[in-house]
């Protein structure tokens, strides 16, 4: 990225724009107060290797407040300092031919996958309002502002903005059922005292142990093993619904649905573990996950 640090005399609308052969590769308006410098930063991801041969052009204009009652009508501007830094960091997908990818370039986050679909959202850097990241895995992505409001992204294109679902892929936008699913999401029904309903997420409108803010159903564990019953609501059959689990104990992961495996799991940084079944359940499906100490059978047996 470039950096560029201003200063104005009076509050002004400083437009920074950086063009190659008269086309605008980058530009930001930003609200300046009186004598206190700030840096501008444009994003340089928009420059290839072709341009060498012309110099690349940074424009710098001012225009006072609307409320600003001094009679100036243009701010003077110092230039202070310009500086390259903030580099792209790449968060999930080191490689250019990885299917789902989380990248920054300090000014905005993309988040894309080859389903299609890709987003864009502000960093705070250029926009006090932008956005966050909160977690970042090969599954999903979170983001949340200082309003409150929260993003969620998974990589089959299935989205909730502050809960509300959004599908951004072609494919995701063809399953009504995932629509219907996160208007109904059924219920899910501890089957003995392994595990309980966490119903008091933030995002859980309802408190019924769906986390609508995430598409998630939220379970907390009491023993390394857990069993409850996955029920659809009578008008929505629940297709590849997503699992969160709290305090599940450390070890090697197995999960299965009305005794079939299911390998579609992640266990976070923090502990928590992601379940994503690959299926559509028409009817109550009993599921059992376990965490079993690695190098020991599933009878509990070293191996």
């Amino acid at each position: 990225m470039l950096g560029v640090t201003l200063a104005v005399d009076s509050p002004a609308t400083v437009r920074v724009a950086m063009t190659y052969n008269s086309k605008v590769l980058a530009k930001r308006s930003v609200v300046m107060p009186a004598g206190r410098p700030a840096t501008v930063w444009l994003s340089l991801s928009q420059i290839d290797q072709a341009m060498v041969d012309d110099p690349l052009l940074v424009s710098i204009e001012s225009a006072a407040q609307p409320h600003h009652t001094s009679g100036v009508t243009d701010s003077r501007i110092w230039l202070e300092s310009v500086v390259l830094g903030g580099a792209r960091q790449t968060l999930v997908g080191q490689l250019a031919g990885d299917s789902w990818r989380v990248w920054t370039d300090q000014l905005r986050w993309f988040v894309e996958s080859s389903e299609p679909f890709k987003v864009e959202l502000d960093t705070t850097i250029a926009n006090p309002a932008g956005w966050t990241l909160v977690e970042a895995n090969a599954f999903r992505s979170i983001f949340a502002n200082a309003s409150g409001q929260t993003v969620c992204i998974d990589m089959r294109g299935r989205s909730y903005w502050d809960g509300e679902y959004r599908a951004l892929s072609a494919a995701a936008k063809e399953q009504l059922d995932w629509m219907a699913q996160h208007k109904s999401p059924g219920r899910l029904e501890p089957l003995d005292d392994s595990v309980e309903l966490l119903r008091i997420s933030q995002g859980d409108k309802n408190n019924d142990g769906y986390d609508e803010s995430r598409g998630t159903y939220r379970l907390k564990a009491q023993s390394p093993r857990v069993k409850f019953r996955l029920e659809p609501s009578p008008s929505s059959p629940l297709l590849w619904p997503v699992l969160e689990v709290d305090d599940l104990p450390q070890g090697e992961l197995s999960i299965s649905v009305e005794g079939d495996r299911v390998d579609r799991i992640w266990r976070l940084a923090d502990g928590r573990v992601l379940v994503e079944l690959p299926m559509r359940i028409a009817r109550p499906a009993v599921v059992e996950i376990r965490s079993r100490p690695i190098g020991h059978t599933s009878d509990g047996h070293k191996r």
